[in-house]
């Protein structure tokens, strides 16, 4: 299946998601979203696929969503209809019949947050930066939050959800 902003590729059992707008530290927009969605949704009728790998191109793994994309979600049907479009993505990976492995560098940021939150083991490099950081925007990481909740525990999310407060990889490695 052709994708227009990740890529896939499968090689000894081993499927491989890479999020492909490195100009864009692998921001996602709707076109991506949508990817993600028919992307996990195809793993889990593919029996050659035994475990899924999502990472990202470039110098981020993923800077959450793109500011350009939010500012064309204007309006509480946009904004409702694309939250849920978002859900939907997250669960798509979280409820995958594969055992998923995110497998991060550089940066995550806000919602990239919920994609390495929905997978079942994290990988990262101790210099990964990752930041809740949509609160300095005054937004609500409320689409991520289920996940994050599930992955580092009521009080961890709470104050990293309240402050953006930006933590490395080796933090990260040590909060599992």
């Amino acid at each position: 299946m052709q994708y227009k902003t990740i890529e896939f590729g499968l090689k000894d059992g081993v499927g491989t998601i890479q999020l492909n707008r490195p100009e864009k530290h692998n921001a996602f927009n709707d076109v991506m979203i949508s990817d993600i969605i028919k992307c996990y949704e195809s793993i889990n009728d593919m029996e050659d696929v035994r475990v899924a790998v999502l990472e990202g191109r470039g110098k981020s793994f993923c800077a959450g969503a793109d500011l350009n994309y939010m500012k064309n979600v204007v309006g509480y049907d946009d904004t409702y209809e694309d939250s849920l479009r978002l859900a939907k993505c997250f669960n798509a990976i979280y409820a995958c019949k594969k055992p998923t492995i995110a497998k991060v560098h550089g940066a995550v940021i806000g919602g990239g947050n919920g994609l390495v939150a929905t997978c079942d083991l994290v990988f990262c490099d101790d210099d990964t930066k990752f930041s809740l950081s949509e609160v300095k925007r005054g937004l609500v990481p409320a689409v991520i939050s289920p996940y994050v909740l599930k992955r580092i525990g009521e009080y961890a999310t709470r104050e990293l959800m309240l402050t953006g407060r930006r933590f490395d990889g080796k933090k990260q490695n040590n909060m599992d």
